[in-house]
């Protein structure tokens, strides 16, 4: 049997033919799947960072967004919702004014997190003692020699 494609479906795969990102939005959540990514979606529909390869991703300015009191990293509850609801392990904020790489666990929000609202819903900050640091051009992973135990 034959099928034709609808003009939408035509277009669909010329899309993916010509390499252009083609975005497929989930009914469940606020993520949206391009390209081996999928783009997580704050409760205002603005995109704030990628999932990629179980990471979520995002770009910061510390100036901008680093809070001074209590000292940490927020993130909207509805953010973290989705985070776990994908199975995502980390979250990797990349500063992009001194080029720190943070690294967190997702579950250390929901374990440490101190609740917060000043006015952009509600939101967990996790202390920055709960943050692995890295600084520009230090690794990121340090590789582990064989049989070797970090604490």
């Amino acid at each position: 049997m034959i099928s034709k494609k609808t003009p939408l479906a035509a277009e669909n795969s010329q899309r993916q033919i010509e390499g252009r990102e083609f975005a497929s939005t989930y009914n469940d959540n606020n993520t949206t799947r391009t390209c081996g990514k999928q783009t997580v979606l704050a409760g205002n529909g603005r995109v704030v960072g990628a999932v990629r390869k179980g990471v979520f991703h995002k770009t910061v300015c510390a100036s901008k967004h680093l809070l001074r009191k209590p000292e940490g990293w927020a993130s909207d509850v509805c953010v973290l919702d989705q985070l776990e609801a994908l199975d995502v392990e980390w979250i990797q904020l990349d500063d992009a004014e001194t080029r720190k790489v943070y690294r967190a666990r997702v579950g250390d929000f929901r374990l440490h997190g101190i609740p917060l609202d000043r006015g952009f819903g509600p939101q967990l900050v996790l202390p920055l003692r709960f943050w692995k640091t890295t600084q520009p051009g230090q690794p990121q992973y340090a590789q582990l020699s064989f049989g070797e135990v970090r604490p």
